[in-house]
């Protein structure tokens, strides 16, 4: 899906993609200007990959994807901004990454735990804000999870949460943040 990226200007833009019980399932949006939004959710299975960009006015992403190695980049450039990242279920091995530039910026990325599950090890997150509101949350539960967060200008505030709680006998190693 692409949308004004023609030249032609854009309005009130929203994409829309749902898969379920798909293998190797991937998902791209591309957005420019305007009302923007943008939600893909891909279930069951693994090897999801999900990618969205968005470039100015009210902008906002949310991607949900309940498979195991996944991989999330939503990249936006100014005004509303926000961004969602879920990647659920047992999920090992995921990655997200998350570049906002400027306005008001939010994000939040979870990676773990959002349903039955026994694990959710080995996951990546970066999320790199640059000006204006900033915040990024990030919950990855379990181990072995990997978290940067780099915020540059304005409201800034950042949060690695619940990086492990020892569930199904796992436990609260090795996470770096």
């Amino acid at each position: 899906v692409r949308q004004g990226t023609d030249g032609r200007g854009s309005s009130n833009n929203v994409a829309r993609t749902n898969q379920s019980d798909v293998d190797d399932s991937l998902a791209e949006t591309d957005q420019s200007g305007n009302g923007n939004t943008a939600l893909t959710t891909q279930e069951g299975r693994r090897t999801m990959t999900s990618d969205i960009d968005q470039d100015g006015d009210g902008n906002n992403a949310t991607v949900t994807q309940r498979a195991s190695n996944s991989t999330s980049t939503v990249d936006q450039v100014g005004n509303r901004n926000t961004a969602d990242v879920l990647q659920g279920d047992v999920s090992d091995g995921h990655s997200s990454l998350i570049t906002q530039t400027g306005n008001d910026n939010v994000a939040d990325v979870q990676q773990g735990i959002d349903g039955p599950g026994p694990l959710d090890d080995d996951n990546i997150s970066e999320v790199a804000q640059s000006g204006n509101g900033n915040t990024a949350v990030v919950k990855q539960i379990n181990e072995r999870n990997e978290s940067y967060i780099t915020q540059t200008g304005n409201g800034n505030e950042a949060r690695v949460e619940s990086q492990g709680i020892g569930i199904s006998g796992g436990g609260n190693e090795d996470n770096d943040s």
